[in-house]
């Protein structure tokens, strides 16, 4: 009973917003949360779609209240609701690892929903190790149409607990923005801190039950960070920072005291596609963890991932690969911090001959993220399935 009042109170609130009121907006492809409605305006404008925002802050007044009378205050209660009034032919997320959308197909069956793989997936704090650690998940009837995956591997992952067809494409993002390298003398390092986490945070570890704080991520990621600075200054090449963090110039200032120099390039996360423009600045790349590593080379990029954390966090899903089983190291991959093993790394990616590198990441590159250019697939798929069935029988 408190639980409800405290939504009642919360909803009622958030009611007393003019905007709250607003009418509801329809379009034949409905996208759940505004991730990747960037990236859909700028490469697809074709896709005619309107925005479904769960959020607290987005909320429909008149649907919020009418969940809440008749007592289904949840999130999944409410996209029911908005849906039956939008009347969408297709549903798609890039929130590909939010249960309740998982959820909606049984009570649309005619409506075609959709998953986009928007980032790496794991066991740490994500979708596959809570239902992994939740008994009552398997009794759940988690099923979607169509489900756009990075990889053939991860897909396979996820089959175990989501119905769907699978499409091994790779990056959605990446896939929009054409490959165009131009061989400068850089060594990337793919940036994942943010200055908005704070250190204290604790990070959940699903597959052995345990946390770790985020300064001790942090710190792993950082002292690869300023062994790759002076490696680049070894080599002869100057050392580009591919940022993430929403203020950019404090993430500047945090490398250039880690680094005690100014002699390297930043490149801030300005719009959805910078980091992969970026990329193709670059003669190699390192990266600690990131889904942009991976995209990097799906890109055709010399990767070297250097994912020493995996000893901080102690999950499996952390290791370089996962879900394929590799080994602790490889020609361009390792889990452990030394520094003689990132040189030997580092020395392989500069000297390898190309018909080396391919036959060194081939293998492993082609089960984990694919490449579909300009999302042809993805594109053909939302076609299909917003054509009005009128048009697809004429008198």
């Amino acid at each position: 009973m408190i639980r409800r009042l405290d939504a009642l109170a919360r909803v009622v609130a958030l009611c007393c917003r003019r905007e709250a009121w607003r009418p509801v907006e329809t379009a034949p492809v409905v996208l759940v949360f505004p991730v990747g409605a960037d990236v859909l305006r700028d490469a697809h404008p074709e896709v005619d779609f309107v925005v479904l925002d769960p959020r607290e802050t987005a909320v429909h007044a008149p649907t919020a209240l009418a969940c809440l009378a008749r007592g289904r205050a949840s999130v999944g209660a409410y996209l029911d609701a908005m849906l039956r009034r939008m009347r969408p032919r297709v549903v798609v997320t890039f929130v590909d690892n939010f249960e309740p959308f998982l959820l909606l197909k049984a009570r649309h069956p005619d409506v075609t929903f959709v998953t986009v793989q928007n980032g790496v997936r794991g066991l740490s704090g994500d979708l596959l190790g809570a239902l992994d650690a939740d008994p009552a998940a398997h009794g759940r009837d988690r099923h979607v149409d169509h489900a756009f995956v990075f990889g053939a591997a991860i897909g396979d992952r996820f089959a175990t607990q989501v119905r769907a067809r699978y499409h091994p494409v790779g990056s959605f993002k990446s896939n929009a923005v054409p490959v165009s390298p131009t061989g400068e003398d850089l060594m990337g390092f793919v940036s994942t801190r943010r200055t908005e986490v704070r250190p204290g945070q604790r990070v959940a570890i699903h597959d052995h039950d345990s946390e770790v704080r985020q300064e001790a991520v942090y710190a792993a990621y950082d002292a690869v960070a300023a062994w790759a600075y002076r490696c680049a200054k070894a080599r002869g090449l100057r050392l580009l920072v591919i940022g993430k963090d929403e203020d950019p110039e404090a993430d500047r200032r945090h490398y250039a005291r880690l680094f005690r120099a100014e002699d390297f390039e930043y490149s801030a996360r300005a719009r959805w596609d910078s980091s992969y423009r970026a990329l193709d600045r670059c003669r190699v790349a390192l990266f600690t963890s990131s889904s942009l590593g991976y995209e990097a080379l799906a890109r055709g990029v010399r990767v070297g991932a250097l994912l020493t954390w995996t000893a901080v966090t102690g999950s499996s899903s952390d290791r370089f690969g996962w879900p394929l089983d590799l080994a602790q190291d490889g020609p361009f991959w390792t889990h452990h911090h030394d520094e003689l093993r990132f040189t030997e790394i580092f020395g392989w990616l500069l000297g390898a001959s190309d018909e080396e590198w391919r036959s060194a990441a081939r293998p492993i590159v082609d089960r984990l993220i694919a490449t579909d250019p300009g999302n042809t697939r993805f594109l053909g798929t939302l076609r299909e399935a917003s054509r009005d069935p009128a048009d697809a029988h004429p008198r």
